[in-house]
């Protein structure tokens, strides 16, 4: 059990590296644009009314989802790019700033901070917990481990 916990922290903690490194080359290369939320694409589920019945329905009763953000945006070669973005917090007509690579523009993104780095900060203090249980855990005799009930 210690080493299960042990080893799941080490791969969380490389996940999140590998996943910061990668973030940092984006925002190495990354250039901001003003950009427009243009409206919303819906993904919603329907959940069937009554058992036997399934499809979607043309009211918002028993339906679950998401709704996603439209943006647009403009090159400075005068291209216009849209994208939807998996942040839900904007409404249509909303100016907002876009990070974009120049020789890749459709690899677009909203810029907000805890959306690009808060991710990787809680898988690495998620690495970090299982690392300590597995320790701590070890550090306990072979004598059936931690029970909080012993006396």
């Amino acid at each position: 059990m210690t080493l299960l916990l042990f080893s799941l922290g080490i791969l969380a903690l490389i996940g999140a590296g590998i996943a910061w490194v990668r973030r940092g080359q984006f925002m190495a290369y990354a250039v901001e644009a003003k950009g427009k939320v243009v409206g919303h694409v819906s993904s919603n589920v329907s959940r069937p009314s009554s058992p036997g019945t399934a499809g979607p329905t043309d009211s918002f009763e028993g339906r679950t989802g998401s709704s996603s953000p439209i943006v647009e945006f403009q090159t400075p070669s005068g291209k216009v790019i849209r994208f939807t973005s998996g942040l839900s917090s904007f409404e249509a007509g909303e100016d907002i700033t876009v990070l974009y690579l120049p020789d890749n523009p459709n690899r677009a993104e909203v810029k907000n901070s805890f959306a690009q780095t808060g991710w990787i900060l809680i898988v690495a203090a998620l690495g970090v917990a299982l690392c300590g249980a597995g320790l701590l855990l070890r550090s306990f005799p072979s004598s059936g481990g931690f029970d909080p009930f012993r006396k």
